[in-house]
């Protein structure tokens, strides 16, 4: 079993319902409070700037973004996301984070490139 295998567990079973602990890359492990997630950064955002849910684009590839993806009405998963990411978001990105897949389809979507 891995390292970071074995101290996400750890970390599970110790924390219990008093953090959520989510891998957020190679060799990165993101544990926060509960009520703490990107998504509720975005309704926070969405809120103080009066901006509706349909007027907000977001990426993401990780577990740690579902909540945001959930939430804006243009998600998207980046073409390289984990497959739970895939399925939350509305759309699919051509392509991958590293080969600049957030900005090809903001230049397509929205610039009309």
């Amino acid at each position: 079993m891995a390292a970071w295998t074995k101290l996400r567990r750890s970390l599970r079973q110790s924390a219990r319902k008093k953090l959520q602990i989510f891998n957020s890359g190679v060799a990165s492990i993101d544990v926060l409070q509960p009520e703490v997630s990107k998504g509720n950064s975005l309704k926070w955002l969405a809120s103080r700037y009066d901006l509706s849910p349909e007027e907000i684009m977001a990426f993401g590839d990780g577990l740690n973004d579902i909540e945001m993806l959930k939430f804006a009405g243009h998600s998207y998963a980046m073409k390289n996301a984990r497959e739970e990411v895939k399925e939350v978001a509305k759309f699919v990105t051509k392509l991958p984070a590293a080969e600049n897949g957030v900005l090809d389809t903001i230049e397509k979507e929205v610039l009309g490139m």
